[in-house]
Parts: structure tokens; sequence; C-alpha cells
């Protein structure tokens, strides 16, 4: 009798050891997983945390690199901007009025903007002098003015323009009306580069009104232009 209570006590011992450490096992987070010869193995499992926010990267960006003309090394320059104009040109030919006809030769120098391909605008400085017959003697006299002036080229080969100023012809002074029209026979630039120079060919003509008198002067003109 006293054998089999003993057996029946260690029964009830061993089930209790059990449940406890499947206990243990289950609140200490591990897994049972299969071993080799079918027993199981208690491993832990891995908590796993909330993924963390990544901060966006700026991005990298890189300045446009400015492409050398073909001629001289020069950045192209795309698109049509204001820039420097600048022009110097030797003329000659003859001041008109009512009394002889005068020869007038002299030299023009023109310094300004020009606001895109088509309109520029600029002063321009006259410097020269003229010579005539007067009631039977050769005379000699000097030509100081100034005019400010906008042009229109066209096709980068032709131009017109027109502006006013003032004058001094040796002794008489006044306004004057000035116009202009010309080519440009030789001229680089103007496709890749908006700034364009070459050969000008052209003719300046002023109307100068002094002390009552109108002196009609038309000088043709040869140069060099920047625009």
């Amino acid at each position: 009798m006293s054998r089999f209570v003993w057996i029946g006590v260690g029964v009830l011992v061993s089930s209790f050891s059990v449940a406890a450490h499947a206990q243990e096992a289950t609140a200490g987070g591990t897994t049972a997983e299969p071993a080799s010869d079918g027993a199981p193995i208690m491993a832990p499992v891995e908590e796993t945390s909330a993924a963390q926010p990544v901060a966006a990267q700026p991005a990298m960006t890189t300045p446009a690199a400015t492409t050398p003309a073909a001629n001289g090394g020069e950045p192209v320059l795309e698109g049509d901007h204001p820039r420097f104009r600048f022009g110097v040109s030797a003329g000659a030919g003859p001041i008109v009025w009512d009394g002889p006809t005068l020869t007038y030769g002299g030299a023009d120098v023109r310094v300004g903007v020009q606001i895109n391909q088509l309109i520029g605008v600029y002063v321009q400085p006259q410097l020269g002098f003229y010579s005539g017959n007067f009631n039977g003697a050769t005379g000699i006299g000097g030509i100081v003015g100034a005019s400010a002036g906008a042009d229109f080229t066209f096709f980068d080969r032709f131009f017109v323009g027109a502006g006013a100023g003032y004058a001094v012809l040796n002794n008489p002074h006044g306004f004057e009306a000035h116009f202009r029209i010309g080519a440009y026979p030789i001229v680089s630039g103007g496709d890749t580069r908006a700034r364009r120079k070459g050969l000008m060919i052209g003719v300046d003509m002023r109307l100068h009104f002094l002390d009552g008198a109108t002196f009609f002067a038309p000088t043709f003109a040869i140069g060099y232009e920047a625009f």
C-alpha cells in the first residue's frame, strides 16, 4: 500500500516540474525548435524594434560648365543680352549750303549699349575739318560736335539709325539732326555669341542748323564696330 502511495507522489512532482519549466519558457520569450533527435530546443525570440526614419539626403548639384567658344577660347554667350558697344570710323564728304560747297574729312567714335541684337543706343562724338573757296580764297575750318542716337540692326548685316546733337563749325554753332545707314560686309559672332564684331561701311548724314543757315553734310565712312 505504501509503495503505491510513493509512486503516485513521484508522478505528481514530475508533472508540476514539467509545467513550471513550460511556463518559464513562455514568459522569457523563447520558442521551441525541434532538434535533430526530435527533442524540443528552447531558442530565444529576438525582439524587433520599430524602423527609424532615415533623413533624406540633399541632392548634389553641380554648376553648369561654360562651353568655350571655338574662336579665342571665350565662353559661349547663349541668348541675347545688353552689352557694351563701341565703334570708330573715318570719313569724308561734302558740306552743302547756300554758299560754296565745302569738303569735309574727320573721324567719329560711338560709345554706348547694345540692348539686344536689334537695338543699340550710343553717343557719337565728331572731330574733323573742312576746306573751301570763299570769295576766291581758300579757307579751312574745324568741326567739333556730338550726337546721341539709336540704331536698328537687321540680319546682323544692315543698320539704320537716327539721333540729334550739337556742333560747332569753326565759329557758327547750333543743333544738328543725325541719320545713319550702312552695312557690315564682314562680321563675326551673332550665331553662337550675342556680341558681334565687324567692318562697317556706311553714310552719316547730318543737318546742321547754324545761325539761320542749314548745312547738309553727308559723310561716307568706313570703320570698325563691336556691337
